[in-house]
């Protein structure tokens, strides 16, 4: 990073905020394994947002959870993050019972 002191890389910043304690801990657990340290976080105080987006199915909580990551291992995070999210999404539908429209 040009013009960045030691200290900044090491702030912590909000990668993103999820639904759900389950999520949050299973990114956590990616972010890990990729030698990433993070933590997560309530998001509240609660705000109207909530209200609007609904928790995903087994959900452990509705909270909203930030993960926070040193600035140094944004980007990086962020990709993990991004590939977090479409492996589950994969994840889901692979494994989603079938239809049973008769």
């Amino acid at each position: 990073m040009t013009g960045s002191t030691p200290g900044e890389a090491l702030e912590e910043v909000v990668l993103c905020t999820v639904i759900g304690e389950i999520h949050a801990r299973l990114l956590l657990d990616a972010l890990a394994t990729q030698g990433i340290p993070a933590r997560a976080a309530s998001a509240w105080p609660f705000d109207g947002d909530l209200l609007r987006v609904p928790a995903p199915l087994g959900s452990y909580a509705s909270a909203r959870m930030r993960i926070y990551v040193f600035r140094r291992d944004l980007a990086r995070a962020r990709q993990v993050w991004e590939d977090f999210e479409v492996t589950g999404v994969q994840t889901a539908n692979e494994e989603a019972p079938p239809d049973d429209d008769h």
